[in-house]
């Protein structure tokens, strides 16, 4: 979990409410991202990310992408906002790797596809002997990484607007 507070930003908790539901309606495009609660009267926003790709795993017998579901809470007051992003769970695609790659089916794609689908908290860096150790360390990286843009991306659009959305009619 990663919390970061913005503060001083001159806006009514009413004008913060606006500009954090048309950030995630302008950021979030993918059809399985979804805003999950919206409270006006609470100022609370809660929406769920999906992120695409955060690691990759490729071994000579196995491949897999990896990619995240990774929950924004914005809880929103008079000139301040606090913005709490959690990993939920990591997709994780499975293919068969290079060897599989030369027993393809008749459409040309791999024979054998699984799907898993982790808690972050079973696997690096919250248990240190754990199947996929550097394929989890590189999505929990990457998943932090996305986080800390992502908080710097809605402060900004809190604060700013979202850039080229303005106009003055």
């Amino acid at each position: 979990m990663r919390v970061t507070i913005v503060d001083s930003l001159n806006k009514s908790k009413d004008q913060l409410y606006i500009a954090v539901n048309d950030w995630f309606i302008r950021s979030f495009i993918n059809g399985r991202s979804i805003i999950q609660l919206n409270d006006k009267e609470a100022g609370v926003i809660i929406g769920k990310g999906y992120v695409r790709n955060v690691a990759e795993h490729v071994l000579f017998a196995s491949s897999a992408n990896v990619s995240a579901w990774i929950i924004i809470r914005v809880d929103l007051k008079d000139n301040k906002m606090k913005i709490t992003t959690t990993i939920q769970k990591y997709d994780m695609k499975i293919g068969t790797g290079v060897i599989g790659a030369m027993n393809t089916g008749l459409n040309g794609t791999p024979d054998s596809k699984d799907f898993e689908r982790w808690l972050p908290q079973n696997y690096f860096p919250f248990v240190k002997r754990s199947s996929y150790k550097r394929t989890a360390a590189k999505a929990f990286v990457n998943c932090h990484i996305y986080s800390l843009v992502l908080a710097d991306k809605l402060a900004e659009a809190a604060t700013n607007g979202i850039t080229g959305t303005e106009d003055n009619w």
